[in-house]
């Protein structure tokens, strides 16, 4: 898992856990997009608003660590809070009714848990974050294609990979293995191209689809014959390039 840090209010308990998750095999950076989840923590700062507004904008969780403040856009714009005490957690709970506050207490200042404890429970509520994201992100595209009236079981399945490869574009973080999945199922299952063509115009896809095909062609041996849409090789394509995650050699940290 890939854990980006935003600290504004520096902490004893930030060193720990960003200590704690390496030693578990995480990767915590303080830059970057490429990213599973955002972790803020502290104060509600102009620049902590702007990387949680940016982050919504790429469909990328994140969890606020209000470390004792209140902020009510920051609590309503946040995938979820943690925080430290049970009073703290049921007061910016009446606040943010519809955002799930957990409570994780710091190991630094109370022995109620351990550092073990805080680590199993922080990973915990990452896990259960990103599943449930995760989860949201499928039902809407499949909400999308059935409101296309698109009933084929091959197109449909085609164009939910199309849409979702579309969502890991917004993330940049396309796994190389998302494309070989998507050339499998493209290359083993037939469909109407046409059919395809119009409706990746609909769904507003045709110009990404011709770009990725072009990656998908290098990266996992995608054949021409295969392609609804003539591939290009443009400046999207480059983009497209850059956020293609590879396996690592040692496979050490992978992005889930």
């Amino acid at each position: 898992m890939k854990i980006r840090f935003f600290i504004s209010s520096p902490n004893d308990f930030v060193e720990l856990l960003q200590q704690q998750l390496e030693e578990a095999g995480h990767t915590v950076v303080y830059e970057g997009s490429d990213v599973d989840l955002i972790h803020i923590l502290g104060a509600p700062t102009y620049r902590a608003k702007k990387i949680m507004g940016g982050a919504r904008s790429r469909l990328i969780p994140v969890v606020w660590s209000p470390m004792r403040t209140v902020n009510k856009w920051m609590l309503h714009h946040a995938t979820a809070v943690h925080v430290w005490g049970r009073h703290e957690q049921e007061h910016l709970q009446k606040l943010a009714k519809n955002t799930t506050v957990f409570l994780i207490k710091n190991p630094i200042v109370t022995n109620d848990i351990t550092k073990r404890g805080l680590l199993a429970s922080i990973i915990q509520l990452y896990d259960n974050i990103l599943k449930k994201h995760d989860t949201q992100i499928r039902s809407n595209i499949e909400e999308r294609i059935t409101k296309m009236g698109e009933t084929e079981e091959v197109l449909h399945q085609v164009l939910f990979e199309f849409l979702y490869i579309r969502y890991l574009f917004q993330r940049h973080a396309i796994p190389v293995d998302a494309l070989r999945n998507l050339r499998n199922i493209m290359t083993s299952n037939n469909y109407n191209e046409d059919d395809m063509e119009t409706l990746l115009k609909r769904l507003k896809l045709h110009d990404f689809i011709a770009s990725l095909e072009k990656v998908i062609e290098e990266e996992a041996s995608l054949t021409e014959g295969f392609e609804p849409v003539p591939a290009l090789d443009n400046r999207l394509t480059k983009k497209i390039r850059k956020v293609i995650i590879k396996e690592d050699i040692n496979n050490e940290n992978p992005t889930t």
